[in-house]
């Protein structure tokens, strides 16, 4: 008798060669690293004030938006592993911007060209994600943060003006396009209108100046420019009956709403003070760089961080968020120019009411 055939599945190699990372943990160690080290550099802002630039510029600019950012993009095309070639640029993309902030805490002046290809592997993440598209919200915004931050660390400049550019381009960036998203229920936004993202088109511009002329006050009035067009593009006069709302409502929802609309308002007052200031006055680009630094992008950062990161580090959030964080970030940044130890204790004094906000989750099983 001839030898019976075997129908048994033949194991598949290739698909156990590929590589596959859930985004959520590699971004969870992006999360966890550019933290820690924005906190030593907010604590060694009065003892060490080039260490606190190095460790809060790479750390709050760019390692934290970057690995946050990554599990946003993907979460819009579902949060699944991503495998093979869609696998690898988020790796890159945090592994290099923590490279970047262990270079500079070295002093090696390679910060750059791995901040550089940090941005790069962000942007080809980006990329990859957004090309086939089935959502109603436009594509090409989602790719403006990314190449804004390259753009920002072309020009030869000092590590101030990199991170300034990389506040006012790459930073604010990544919010102008997420906040229409995230809060378009709230405000009653439609994020599938090119009108909404007009902010990006006004920070293109100042990208534009900088690329062309480097830093100029210029550029950085046209950032603020974008900046207050953001406001009103997220029709930001709704927060103050959205904050009632929340109140009134109560619980963890109720709470989120008046957290979040809070926020705006705050970080709404430190920007038009610091435009204000900055086009009649003679700001340095240090002081500016606090006052976007904190007032914009930091109150962002504290509005976003107990709602997104929770699925990121497996923690739970107190269902009660007094928005004192985000209050906390708008007053050090208004009183920066004038009173920069007061400023300190807010900045400081914010940071540990969030840090309060957290709770280990329970582990199943």
């Amino acid at each position: 008798m001839g030898e019976g055939r075997s129908y048994a599945r033949k194991p598949s190699f290739g698909r156990l060669t590929r590589p596959s990372v859930r985004l959520s943990s590699i971004s969870r160690a992006g999360v966890i690293t550019s933290s820690i080290a924005a906190l030593i550099g907010f604590i060694l802002a009065p003892l060490e004030p080039p260490v606190h630039m190095a460790l809060a510029g790479l750390g709050g600019l760019l390692a934290f938006p970057l690995s946050v950012y990554i599990v946003f993009v993907g979460s819009l095309r579902g949060g699944g592993p991503r495998r093979g070639l869609r696998a690898l640029p988020p790796v890159a993309a945090v592994a290099l911007s923590i490279l970047a902030i262990l270079a500079v805490i070295a002093g090696y002046d390679a910060w750059r060209p791995l901040a550089v290809a940090s941005l790069l592997s962000l942007t080809a993440h980006v990329y990859l994600e957004v090309r086939v598209w089935k959502r109603r919200e436009p594509r090409l915004p989602l790719l403006y943060p990314p190449i804004a931050g390259l753009a920002s660390l072309l020009p030869e400049a000092s590590f101030t003006q990199y991170m300034l550019a990389l506040a006012l381009h790459y930073a604010a960036g990544m919010i102008m396009v997420v906040s229409p998203m995230t809060f378009a229920r709230n405000y009653k936004i439609d994020p599938s209108k090119p009108i909404t993202y007009t902010p990006i088109a006004v920070n293109a511009v100042s990208l534009g100046i900088y690329a062309a002329v480097g830093p100029s006050k210029m550029y950085i009035l046209t950032a603020l420019a974008s900046v207050l067009t953001y406001f009103y593009s997220i029709k930001v006069w709704r927060a103050l009956p959205l904050i009632l709302q929340g109140l009134s409502k109560g619980g963890a929802g109720g709470w989120a709403l008046a957290y979040g609309s809070t926020s705006h308002i705050a970080s709404l007052a430190a920007m038009v003070l610091a435009s204000t200031v900055y086009a009649v006055g003679n700001l340095d680009d240090l002081i500016m760089l606090h006052l976007i630094a904190m007032g914009f992008v930091g109150v962002h950062v504290y509005m976003y961080t107990p709602l997104m990161i929770p699925s990121i580090l497996r923690v739970r959030v107190t269902p009660t968020m007094i928005p004192v964080p985000p209050l906390g970030m708008a007053i050090a940044s208004i009183l920066r120019p004038w009173a920069p130890l007061l400023s300190y204790a807010f900045l400081l004094a914010s940071t540990l009411f969030l840090i309060s906000f957290f709770v280990p989750s329970a582990r199943k099983g």
